[in-house]
């Protein structure tokens, strides 16, 4: 996925995707857009979740890895995600604190764990992910709130 990530003025974080929009212009994703859409800094949050330990030889610890080391995950690992991902923000994505995070898992009738859903509170937003572990599939639903 090649995308070029630049900080503006007031923090403000702009990535210019590889594709173009209805103009003939790179697309650019906004930290600063409008709710219920899908903003650069929650695009880079999701990348650094999914991202595998190791896949930036600069930064070897750079990824949470939720694939490989929380897809069959108990409810008492999930604290231990929350933390990862905060640690994960705050290490390589300073200009996102504060951040909050929290883990919920959610189980079908027969008790096993199908979805991992993740709420992000970032720059007064907070945001519901939703992690499925039955086809490996990270999605971003929706905007919970305005806290403006």
């Amino acid at each position: 996925m090649a995308t070029e990530t630049t900080v503006g003025k007031d923090n403000n974080i702009h990535d210019y995707l590889m594709a173009l929009d209805d103009l003939g212009q790179p697309k650019v994703l906004d930290m600063n857009v409008p709710n219920g859409q899908l903003s650069s800094g929650l695009l880079m949050v999701m990348r650094l979740i999914i991202m595998r330990k190791g896949t930036q030889p600069d930064f070897p610890d750079m990824g949470v890895d939720i694939v490989g080391r929380y897809r069959f995950s108990f409810d008492e690992e999930l604290t231990a995600l929350s933390v990862d991902i905060r640690d994960q923000i705050t290490t390589y994505l300073p200009e996102l604190i504060p951040a909050t995070v929290d883990c919920q898992m959610d189980k079908n009738d027969g008790g096993d764990s199908k979805r991992l859903f993740i709420m992000l509170g970032l720059n007064g937003q907070t945001y519901l992910l939703i992690y499925d572990t039955t086809n490996n599939s990270l999605k971003y639903l929706t905007t919970l709130e305005d806290k403006e």
